[in-house]
């Protein structure tokens, strides 16, 4: 019982050589680590910094998409290039050549959305729909009228 304790401060003292030791190896790993950490986020910086440069900026609420380029296949294309019908997307064309170099917002068509209820009207029902409508709202209305009465007593 009485080594007990020398043989503790004997193990704790081992331990700290131990790890006193290991100290410039731990610390080499931990520098390591480090740059390797730094030059990741330095890598990713810059490329970040070069998507940004690509890209242009974001003028409104949507992103610049750029459009995909009309191209007809070849069986497509019948007869001479000569007789071939030219493009019409000319005011297209501008109006993203435009977004491109931020004089305009990009915009994105809006779709037209159609009311979800719609009342049908059925001749002389509108009265009897009424009084019923009215005459719930009152048995309910003295239900809890009721039951508020019963728990204040």
């Amino acid at each position: 019982r009485e080594r007990r304790p020398e043989e503790e401060a004997n193990r704790l003292a081992k331990r700290q050589r131990r790890d006193l030791s290991n100290l410039k190896e731990v610390h080499a790993r931990l520098a390591a680590e480090e740059a390797a950490a730094e030059d990741k986020r330095a890598r990713l910086a810059v490329a970040r910094a070069e998507r940004k440069a690509e890209a242009p900026s974001r003028l409104g609420k949507h992103l610049y998409e750029p459009e995909h380029a009309a191209v007809l296949l070849t069986e497509e294309v019948t007869g001479s290039l000569r007789t071939l019908a030219g493009s019409h997307t000319l005011l297209r064309d501008r109006l993203k050549s435009l977004q491109r170099r931020e004089l305009v917002e990009p915009r994105v068509r809006q779709q037209k959305v159609k009311s979800k209820s719609y009342l049908k009207y059925e001749p002389g029902a509108k009265g009897e729909k009424e009084t019923e409508m009215h005459e719930s709202a009152l048995k309910v209305t003295r239900e809890t009228s009721k039951m508020k009465a019963m728990a204040t007593l």
